[in-house]
């Protein structure tokens, strides 16, 4: 993914998140931060409606946008990928301690590592790895107006 999109990202720490359970389109609220490989991590219940759609098909689609868009300048990134329960103590680990740095207060609302990586976990962090991205940024006057593969950006060592 490039500089501007992962830039943005950073900046940003909503997006909503679309996916397709029981053949109906439903999209949620999440607070995300980004790791070190550019995915987007962010915490769940596993009874909520978006990670049983995981469950099913980890197919997914985000959007974040800039708050500060108006209809005249807007920016936003809008993402295709798939969702990922993370269970490795060691990824579990440092993706809590990143998050927990983002969100204050939000450490001691995790259980220990070794819950959260349980099947079934009442909740837990997930990954959201980006495939294709599309970003808009009004006061770069950047439009994308097709999708990016990330996939082909780092064979060409894109950043």
């Amino acid at each position: 993914m490039d500089s501007d999109v992962e830039g943005f990202l950073k900046e940003n720490f909503t997006g909503v998140l679309g996916f397709q359970l029981d053949g109906s389109v439903q999209v949620a609220p999440i607070h995300y931060v980004v790791d070190e490989d550019g995915s987007l991590l962010f915490k769940s219940r596993r009874d909520s409606d978006h990670v049983k759609s995981l469950e099913r098909d980890g197919r997914a689609a985000m959007s974040v946008y800039s708050h500060a868009s108006t209809y005249d300048k807007k920016a936003g990134v809008q993402m295709k990928g798939e969702m990922l329960k993370i269970s490795s103590p060691e990824e579990m680990n440092r993706g809590v301690t990143l998050y927990s740095e983002v969100f204050e207060g939000a450490g001691p609302k995790f259980d220990p590592i070794e819950v959260l990586i349980k099947d079934d976990a009442p909740s837990t962090l997930y990954r959201f790895v980006i495939r294709e991205y599309k970003f808009i940024d009004g006061w770069s006057d950047r439009f994308d107006r097709a999708y990016r593969s990330v996939k082909d950006e780092q064979k060409q060592g894109v950043r």
